[in-house]
Parts: C-alpha cells; structure tokens; sequence
C-alpha cells in the first residue's frame, strides 16, 4: 500500500442492595461528570510536521527492524549488500498524483478534516494493560464530532465537563465515521459499539484503489482529572507509507519489478 496508510446512582437506603452492586462496578456520581459545576475540558490539538516527526531512520532505534541482509555479486573484492530496513516513522514523504495525500502538518491536518472523533473512558486506578480483563465501557464519551480548528464540539458534539477524580483515557481519530462514508473512498471503516468493554476499537480496511486511500490520524492519551488544565491531543499517523526510490548514486542496472508482499489490508487499533 502507498500511504497505508451502569454505572448506577446507589442509596443509602438499601444497605445490602447497594453493596452488591458496588462489588462489581462503580457509581457515575463517583466520577462527578454529570455535574455540570466541573470545569469544561479544553484540548489542544497537535500533529506532525513530517512523517517520520522529527526522527530520523537509525537502525538501532526500537522502531526501526532490520529485516534481511542480502549478499549482492559486485566487481573485484569488495562485497555489496542489500538491506531491508522498516521503519515506523517513515522518512519524509512527497505528495504524487497516483496516491493518496498524506498529512504533513498542522495546517494539512485541518484543512484535510474539519472535525475528528472523540470517545473517552473514565477509570481510577491503573488502566489494565489486558483488554480482555478491561471492563471500562466508553459512557463518559463515545464519538464525539470535534472541531480540529478549535479542540470544541463540533455539529453533533457535546462539551465535556470534567470528573471531581480518577482519571480519563481519551481516543480520537480523523477523518470521523461520517465523514469517512462522505468522501467515499472506498474500504471500510468502523469503530467498536459504546457499550463494548475495554478501548474503543476502530478497525479500517484499505481500498485497492491507491488514489483513495487515506492517511488516517490518531490520537491517545491519558490524564489526572484533578491535574490537567489541557488535554493535547497529539495526532500521528495510523498507517504506514511505503515508497519506492533511486538515484543517481545507486548501482547501475535497470529496474524490471517491484513486488511487495506480506502487506496486512486493514488492521484494529486498540
């Protein structure tokens, strides 16, 4: 691919009842975000300026793998190699008219989407690195329409207020589901039910057809109710960009076939 890219409200007066069903889950007055006297979440909205956000290929890194070393025949003693290299943060990339536009800054960003989605989980305690023991559910917030210019609700949203405690995770991704289906690109792309326990779950399948790929933007984080005055949302690149390159400074020779194989055509992000 090119750019492959419920809680309940418990009385006093049911002792034995109330204790019950606080065994196994928690009352939303105990995250207080209901309360429309807490403070309104504001958020800041940040994406890369290039693919690889400032960091470049070093084969040492975590995210860069050297998949295969190929002994190449050369003239006289000196021995050629070929060196597979992946890289989660792709070296900068430009824009062509047989593919898909990628994000390559802020500004694209925006202009590209007018709005993302927005869901946020409330927890206290650790957030569970298990998602098969995660009971959260989505109810504080379940796609959301933001606006990318302001970090506010956008048509269809609503402004979130913030728990008196705990702790929230929140998830955003863009282009929304809507808008998605709008630009009709092909694919598919769809996000788990609100009622789901554990992370939202969107999973996108990636059109055949490079033109209408998107690059699609994500963002996730999680913040103390009680210690941050903004949330920054710092969107990067959910897929990845492949590009094929030479040069003047490559081997001589004349290039017959490029073949990719191994490519996963749509994938879930937890």
């Amino acid at each position: 691919m090119n750019v492959k890219y419920s809680f309940i409200r418990c009385a006093i007066a049911a002792t034995g009842v109330c204790a019950a069903l606080l065994l196994g889950t928690a009352c939303t007055d105990d995250f207080g975000y209901h309360n429309q006297e807490g403070k309104p979440v504001a958020f800041n909205i940040t994406a890369p300026d290039t693919w690889h956000d400032g960091m470049g290929i070093n084969e040492n890194e975590q995210t860069t793998r050297c998949l295969s070393v190929e002994e190449l025949e050369g003239d006289g003693d000196t021995k050629l190699y070929l060196h597979t290299i992946v890289a989660d943060n792709p070296v900068e990339e430009t824009a062509g008219a047989t593919r898909g536009t990628p994000i390559t800054d802020l500004t694209a960003f925006k202009d590209k989407y007018k709005s993302f989605s927005l869901s946020g989980i409330c927890y206290t305690g650790a957030y569970p690195d298990d998602e098969s023991q995660n009971e959260w559910t989505a109810e504080y917030a379940y796609d959301l329409p933001y606006s990318t210019a302001s970090g506010t609700p956008a048509e269809g949203g609503q402004p979130l207020f913030w728990p008196s405690n705990g702790n929230v995770r929140f998830f955003a991704f863009a282009p929304t589901i809507r808008d998605f289906e709008t630009l009709n690109t092909g694919g598919s792309m769809t996000l788990s039910e609100a009622t789901a326990f554990g992370s939202p779950k969107l999973t996108y399948t990636v059109p055949a057809d490079v033109t209408k790929q998107i690059d699609l933007m994500t963002a996730q984080t999680n913040v103390s109710a009680a210690t941050t005055p903004q949330v920054e949302l710092k969107f990067g690149h959910a897929l990845t960009a492949v590009r094929i390159e030479c040069g003047n400074d490559m081997l001589a020779g004349k290039i017959t076939k490029v073949e990719i194989s191994g490519i996963f055509g749509s994938g879930t992000q937890v």
